[in-house]
């Protein structure tokens, strides 16, 4: 399929954005980011960049400048969609590499977001394919939403790290997607916390759900265990110096790697971001 991405610039194609907002997420309008922030946003250090088909808008990513706790500068990363009928398209991808030539250009080397940690499609783009990272776990940061994709669970993110000018990040860009389950790594499952003990150093699997939205309508209080289960062990390996390094998928499971390494430390230490979260893309993926 022909798209082209270009930055946005006609009143028309802001208002696209909004009613993209609501088509992709079930977003209720009170919490449409509106024409006005995205048109200041784009004129003062932003960016809001456009996918077009036939110049019709279907889908965006939106962020800006930022600061980290340290007062580095950063880019965030408010907000990506696809429309739904042109998902599954790679859309999601070209725009994240949009903006990171963007990003790049003004001589920002980090870009972070959130995202719902079991959501798989999400996580499978951000960690896997673009090479971005996680040691950050953020507990119910918008509060219990009774709207859209959010429904149903404490609003639990992962704060992502991408370092758009480091290594690891242009040889994951440059690789294969294809993946299989790697042998030989410990299995740690989050509804079975009780069972395991996290290895001291060496690196493991955590399983998480393949489609999270449809497990939350067939069975909410499953839904309900994998969000706390996955909580307490993120934090625990988190606070030992884990990072999700990396994100499988064998059949129907999904897997986080999580390892200890010391090139995490070197790109920089950042603590919790309040960018909004692209948890939405699980439903607008790559």
């Amino acid at each position: 399929m022909d798209y082209t991405i270009r930055a946005v610039e006609a009143h028309e194609d802001y208002n696209a954005i909004e009613q993209l907002q609501m088509d992709a997420w079930n977003m209720p309008e009170r919490e449409v980011v509106p024409l006005n922030a995205l048109i200041t946003a784009q004129r003062n250090g932003g960016l809001v960049l456009g996918a077009f088909h036939h110049e019709r808008l279907i889908g965006f990513v939106y962020g800006f400048p930022g600061l980290t706790p340290q007062g580095m500068l950063k880019h965030c990363s408010h907000m990506l969609a696809v429309h739904p009928t042109f998902r599954d398209r790679h859309i999601g991808y070209a725009l994240k590499l949009a903006q990171r030539q963007h990003v790049l250009q003004q001589g920002i080397s980090l870009i972070t977001w959130t995202y719902d940690p079991l959501e798989g499609r999400n996580a499978f783009l951000n960690i896997h394919r673009l090479g971005g990272v996680s040691r950050t776990y953020i507990r119910n940061i918008y509060g219990e939403s009774r709207s859209g994709i959010n429904a149903g669970l404490p609003t639990d993110r992962f704060l992502v790290e991408w370092w758009i000018d480091r290594t690891h990040v242009a040889e994951r860009l440059n690789s294969s997607v294809a993946v299989t389950q790697p042998t030989g790594l410990p299995q740690l499952d989050p509804l079975l916390p009780d069972e395991y003990a996290l290895p001291h150093g060496s690196p493991f699997l955590l399983r998480f759900p393949a489609n999270l939205q449809a497990l939350k309508q067939s069975d909410p209080e499953r839904a309900r265990r994998w969000r706390f289960g996955l909580r307490g062990l993120c934090e625990a390996a988190f606070a030992q110096g884990y990072h999700i390094a990396d994100v499988l998928r064998d059949g129907d499971e999904r897997f986080y790697v999580l390892k200890k390494e010391d090139s995490v430390a070197a790109v920089g230490d950042i603590a919790t971001s309040s960018d909004h979260n692209q948890s939405s893309f699980s439903n607008a993926p790559a």
